[in-house]
């Protein structure tokens, strides 16, 4: 992995997967490195040591976290990451003096409220160890249902509301491309396909839109919503995260099984969508991978 570098911003894909255990995906995150100052969006279990892996905190002053929404794959690494920035006594985690969680106000609350259950004195930002060092953890809440814009040093961030568990995607403009990461999108709708449509390159929750529900309460993949939502939206670089394999959950598939799946569902998606006209590419969103445009 490159170096943490202060001179231009860098972003990476850490934790693509789901809630489902899965090592070589991890739960969900991306991450920006802009300088002394660190942006995660969203921040699935078990992404601190890829952080790690490239240095997201070496050098970090600010640390901003987006939180689209209130399930447990998309926020529960943030208490054992305030834990460690609480009590590490490594340097590298020292730097870390403000922390901004940008949610709205009811994910803010469940927040707030699960930190009394972890153990406030563990996720205070106090450390025993360090006392002068002063550090803070702040809310930043918007609108439940809304889009809003924050800044990350000098990115802007836009929080846009779609479909699924009051979900807020966030579009970050970097250097003069535009990211967007859609964070559990869960149905195929204008707003979807216009945050898509805007962005060099999407990543975009490819099992909530796949998986058919059927009447005896079993599942099945139909991957039209994905072609539809690549042909109209025509993103350039599209990624694939959150494939999600239901239809198979009546028996136990081996990681290697899996993985085949998983890349044939992205591939044949492709092929069908460059049947009816998309140029763009996609691909299978991994973890812990820097993006380049």
């Amino acid at each position: 992995m490159p170096a943490y570098s202060a001179l231009k911003p860098q972003i990476y894909q850490i934790g693509t997967g789901t809630c489902r255990i899965d090592a070589a995906h991890a739960q969900t995150s991306a991450c920006i490195l802009n300088g002394d100052t660190t942006l995660l969006i969203d921040i699935g279990y078990g992404i601190l040591d890829r952080l790690d892996s490239f240095g997201a905190l070496d050098n970090c002053r600010e640390l901003h976290i987006h939180i689209s929404h209130r399930h447990t794959d998309h926020l529960a690494g943030l208490f054992p990451l305030l834990q460690c920035l609480t009590w590490s006594d490594d340097f590298k985690h020292l730097s870390v003096v403000r922390v901004v969680i940008h949610a709205t106000e009811e994910v803010c609350n469940l927040i707030e409220n699960l930190r009394s259950l972890w153990g406030k004195e563990e996720t205070s930002l106090y450390n025993a160890s360090s006392p002068p060092l002063s550090r803070s953890l702040e809310y930043a809440p918007g609108p439940d249902f809304q889009n809003w814009t924050y800044w990350v040093g000098d990115i802007p961030v836009t929080s846009v509301h779609l479909p699924g568990a009051n979900n807020h995607g966030a579009r970050c403009d970097v250097d003069g491309k535009r990211y967007a990461f859609a964070c559990d999108a869960t149905e195929l709708n204008d707003s979807l396909i216009n945050f898509c449509r805007d962005s060099d390159l999407c990543v975009f929750d490819f099992g909530h839109l796949t998986n058919i529900r059927l009447s005896d309460g079993t599942y099945t993949i139909n991957l039209e919503p994905v072609v539809d939502l690549l042909v109209k939206a025509k993103s350039p670089i599209a990624r694939a995260a959150h494939v999600y394999l239901r239809h198979q959950q009546d028996r136990r598939l081996s990681p290697l099984e899996r993985s085949r799946e998983t890349a044939r569902l992205v591939a044949e998606t492709a092929s069908r969508a460059k049947e009816r006209g998309f140029t763009g590419t996609l691909s299978l969103a991994v973890g812990n991978k820097l993006i380049t445009l």
